[in-house]
């Protein structure tokens, strides 16, 4: 359904899925890690062991029709992260998003508390229309 939203797709294509800690765990905790998975990224953090310096989520869209998030679906993410022990967080555009930003927003002081970007993500997400409020959560401790 979420892969679908926009009916992008012409067939469905299997294809071999890896636990993200094993992957982890293969290769060591990394210095930042970018998760963006259609809708699970807070099960993802979630499942995680060990706790990059930095780390990135898709938030959640919100929504399109009669598909309009919740407050809990909106700040699932974030919660996840904070869970987690990430005290530190920004939202940057998903549209632009490139590697050379996001090191330019990690080594940067603006940084909001769990409570300011939970405001954040409840006062702005809703006035946007599905995919253009299209935002990664960055966080760090």
């Amino acid at each position: 359904k979420i892969a679908n939203r926009v009916e992008a797709l012409d067939s469905i294509i299997q294809v071999e899925c890896a636990n993200l800690q094993d992957i982890i765990n293969q290769h060591l905790i990394p210095y930042y890690l970018r998760i963006d998975i259609e809708g699970n990224d807070a099960m993802a953090v979630g499942q995680l062991k060990c706790k990059p310096l930095y780390i990135s989520c898709e938030s959640e869209c919100v929504g399109d029709g009669n598909d309009k998030k919740t407050e809990e679906e909106i700040l699932k993410v974030l919660y996840s992260l904070k869970n987690k022990g990430y005290t530190k967080f920004k939202i940057v555009s998903g549209y632009e998003y490139d590697i050379k930003s996001v090191v330019e927003e990690f080594t940067s002081d603006k940084w909001m508390s769990f409570e300011d970007c939970k405001k954040y993500l409840l006062t702005e997400s809703p006035k946007y229309e599905t995919f253009t409020f299209w935002k990664d959560i960055l966080a760090t401790y």
